[in-house]
């Protein structure tokens, strides 16, 4: 696979995050009901949608972290720390805080072996 093919892979979305495209883009056609949006657009998507549905923004967002992490360089883990700051915010928001303790609970179980993910998850501040 050319380096330019593998970065046009498009992730999945989870399945409660479709409803993101019912009302911010036209009918999808067959590339968009298949999970084949790009991841970016993915997240522009849960950006605009944030105040009206945090679910559905929050739905996307932990659907990129696995293979926004499976980057495995420093861009791929500040990218990491990115969503992880907005899903922090929304969780904050809707009072769930401790869902968000228990979410990098297992983002570091998972992933005890990435030293300098661990780094930067010690160095962030989620306040």
């Amino acid at each position: 696979m050319s380096s330019s093919a593998a970065r046009s892979v498009a992730i999945a979305p989870p399945a409660s995050a479709r409803s993101l495209t019912a009302s911010l883009v036209p009918p999808p056609g067959p590339r968009l009901q298949a999970g084949g949006c790009s991841p970016d657009l993915w997240l522009d998507l849960a950006e605009r949608r944030e105040a009206e549905d945090p679910e559905d923004a929050l739905a996307v967002w932990k659907g990129q972290m696995e293979p926004t992490i499976g980057g495995k360089n420093a861009d791929a883990y500040r990218h990491a720390i990115e969503l992880l700051r907005k899903i922090h915010r929304v969780l904050a928001r809707l009072g769930r805080s401790d869902e968000f303790a228990a979410y990098i609970d297992d983002l570091r179980a998972n992933h005890k072996r990435l030293r300098n993910l661990m780094k930067m998850l010690d160095r962030a501040a989620w306040t």
